[in-house]
């Protein structure tokens, strides 16, 4: 039997971080009350993919982090 996809909304919120003493733009996602991830901005074509506290992997574009993180999630959910 197949699940039904159930449309579900991410909520991004933006925060700055320190790394490495430079303060970087960090976007997390979360559904619900929930994080289920972070896309940090490392640089202009190098952006930091976490899941839960566990480092993914790293991204071109901020949108390429943002799938890998819905991905990432969608495995372990």
């Amino acid at each position: 039997m197949m699940r039904k996809n159930k449309p579900v909304e991410v909520e991004i919120k933006e925060t700055e971080t320190i790394k490495d003493g430079k303060t970087i733009v960090c976007h997390q996602l979360f559904i619900g009350k929930k994080m289920i991830g972070e896309v940090l901005e490392v640089d202009s074509s190098k952006y930091e993919i976490k899941s839960e506290e566990s480092f993914v992997g790293i991204a071109k574009t901020m949108d390429q982090g943002y799938e890998e993180v819905l991905r990432n999630w969608n495995l372990h959910n």
